[in-house]
């Protein structure tokens, strides 16, 4: 006789209970939608961020004080905003409280982030007063002093809030930079813009070092508080506006370029990457909540941790500037009997550094990535602080320090190593400067304004 099988004592789940465990499976993850994605767009972030730089801006949080802090909508946006940068400069706190700032860095650091800040006091001519802030990513950027505001000259009150200034440097690299945030009076912006140039020159003497010096923040530099095109000291020799004047920091329908960064004392960190950061764009906003976190957006800059002590390499960075290569006898490349430029500040300097030059961008070969800069006018011309920059690929070139056209010559820019060759200027870069398919070159001054431009 055959043996009988053993039944087994396992039965099968009835059909309903299955189809009951994947409508929960369903629901849970519908549920988990937004944290999954929020993690991937994290991840997404922290893998795309280069780990050879320092994203530096400034953030008009308009009125920032309790009422906006209880808005958890907000706040949230605010906080990933913020971690996107190593240091960025806060204006327009506004809060007798002292718990609003407080509040926002908790936010900030809930994920895990280690971001602190230094606060300035209550600064204002009237009873609505403001406060200035740096936050900074305390993995990346070491404070090098406690920041201050700035000592007006006795007997003067130039400024309504007094500008903010710290100095910082990476924590790995040499990066280091004097930061100057400041928040015009709408109604005094030209006269307030026109001190910072004063500014400006006190804050390089800040660090013992050649350094570089940012000032950033919402000057109110165009509509009705400020002409683009008029003279201001900001705009002499050395000092660079990387913010262009084409573009919109506002969130509102006014199409102004409010906020800015100047840069001077030296761009050897400056990677010629700037821009305004699209809150509303990145995060999906409707128009009336972008307007809920600001009516402005941040602007920024990016700068190189100059990490040569730890295997850092400039090839890495295509939008670096490189440093300008002549012969070894700079008396052979500058005549100073026909140098028209000096350092002088005054608005006849300006109009003859900056007017009836004769400077063209007469070749371009996106193949070999070279590029050809004429001088074809009487005098030679001095382009120091200079940019040109890719109208496809975005990457700049920031001419440095001692750069000069001599009458009729041509310097040419090309892409590689360095070279000791006499007028010609190296990107330090292996990788394509110039978009193969066709792309335009474009040259500025160091007020934003093109000097001329070739396509390919």
């Amino acid at each position: 006789m055959a043996a009988k099988r053993k039944k087994s004592s396992k039965k099968n789940a009835p059909f309903f209970l299955k189809i009951a465990l994947v409508i929960i499976l369903i629901i849970f993850a519908v549920s988990q939608k937004d944290v999954i994605s929020d993690t991937a767009q994290n991840v997404f972030l922290n893998d795309d961020k280069d780990s050879s730089l320092i994203k530096a801006g400034a953030f008009n949080i308009q009125v920032f004080g309790t009422t906006k802090a209880e808005n958890s909508d907000v706040m949230n946006i605010i906080s990933k905003i913020i971690r996107q940068y190593d240091i960025i400069a806060i204006q327009e706190i506004r809060d007798s409280s002292g718990t609003a700032l407080p509040q926002l860095i908790s936010l900030v650091n809930s994920d895990g982030s280690m971001y602190s800040y230094f606060v300035s006091e209550r600064l204002g001519r009237t009873s609505s007063k403001e406060q200035y802030a740096y936050i900074y990513n305390t993995k990346t950027i070491d404070p090098i002093s406690d920041p201050f505001t700035y000592p007006e000259p006795e007997n003067t009150d130039p400024f309504h809030r007094e500008p903010f200034i710290g100095s910082f440097k990476s924590s790995e690299g040499l990066f280091n930079a004097t930061f100057v945030v400041i928040h015009t009076d709408p109604d005094e912006a030209k006269e307030e813009i026109d001190g910072l140039y004063q500014v400006a020159e006190y804050a390089k003497n800040v660090l013992p070092v050649d350094e570089t010096v940012v000032i950033m923040g919402d000057y109110n530099a165009d509509g009705r508080y400020f002409d683009e095109n008029t003279y201001t000291p900001m705009k002499s020799k050395g000092y660079v506006w990387v913010i262009d004047n084409i573009l919109d920091t506002t969130t509102g329908t006014t199409d102004c370029t409010y906020d800015r960064i100047v840069i001077t004392g030296g761009n050897d960190f400056y990677t010629g990457d700037a821009g305004v950061h699209r809150f509303d764009t990145e995060y999906s906003l409707t128009d009336d909540f972008t307007k809920l976190v600001s009516d402005h957006y941040p602007v920024y800059a990016m700068f190189s941790k100059g990490m040569q002590d730890k295997t850092f390499d400039l090839f890495e960075i295509p939008k670096t500037a490189g440093d300008a290569i002549f012969g070894s006898d700079n008396e052979s490349v500058l005549d100073e009997s026909k140098n028209t430029a000096n350092n002088s500040p005054d608005e006849d300097n300006f109009s003859n550094f900056n007017t009836g030059i004769n400077i063209e961008v007469t070749s371009i070969d996106v193949i070999s990535n070279e590029v050809e800069i004429k001088n074809s006018g009487q005098e030679t011309v001095d382009i120091e602080g200079f940019v040109i920059s890719s109208s496809k690929t975005k990457n700049s070139y920031v001419f440095p320090k001692n750069s000069y056209i001599q009458s009729r010559d041509t310097i040419k820019l090309i892409s590689g190593v360095k070279t000791d060759k006499e007028g010609v200027f190296c990107w330090e870069s292996i990788n394509d400067v110039w978009d193969n398919s066709g792309d335009a070159a474009i040259l500025y001054n160091t007020r934003g304004d093109v000097v001329d431009s070739i396509i390919s």
